[in-house]
């Protein structure tokens, strides 16, 4: 079996989000192991209109899980904390979501699962923290680091550092 690394992206902006993202983490300790955590950011909804405002947060993660078992893994959680997925096209408020962003320097692109992440490199709410964590590393497919693809962002949303814990 083999350690891999997955830098993770978490949010939530529905009912308590820090117990939210307190209770993902708590959950993917169970098949892995939370190494740290970002800070916690409060940002405005991204590609949908809500008055509800996000808590994110970016993790590194250990795990003996493949990539596919690990997002099979993490839709479970999300259903545990109570997302709700109605197969519609667009965004909407969720209680949970978690997204790898990256998994070890592997590039995947299958109908499941797109390593990195297809979007992240446009979202401050995902480059803010994961700057924070890793800002040296290099995206295996575009060849720029994460501190680089942040201060390349054209994105302007509302952001703030909370400074609140989380627990790993």
């Amino acid at each position: 079996m083999e350690l891999n690394i997955a830098f993770l992206s978490l949010g939530s902006n529905l009912g308590d989000r820090l117990n939210f993202l307190n209770r993902a983490i708590k959950n993917l300790n169970t098949k892995g192991k939370v190494i740290r955590s970002s800070q916690v950011y409060e940002t405005a909804a991204w590609g949908f209109e809500t008055e509800d405002n996000f808590y994110n947060i970016c993790l590194e993660y250990h795990t003996f899980l493949t990539s596919i078992e690990l997002l099979n893994f993490l839709q479970e959680i999300e259903l545990t904390l109570g997302r709700i997925r109605t197969g519609q096209t667009g965004y909407t408020s969720r209680s949970i979501d978690i997204d790898i962003i990256f998994f070890n320097d592997s590039i995947c692109e299958t109908s499941e699962l797109t390593i990195p992440h297809p979007h992240y490199s446009k979202r401050r709410f995902v480059l803010a923290p994961l700057n924070e964590l890793v800002p040296k590393l290099i995206d295996p497919k575009m060849g720029k680091s994460v501190e680089t693809l942040l201060n390349e962002l054209k994105d302007d949303g509302f952001i703030k550092s909370l400074e609140m814990p989380v627990i790993c």
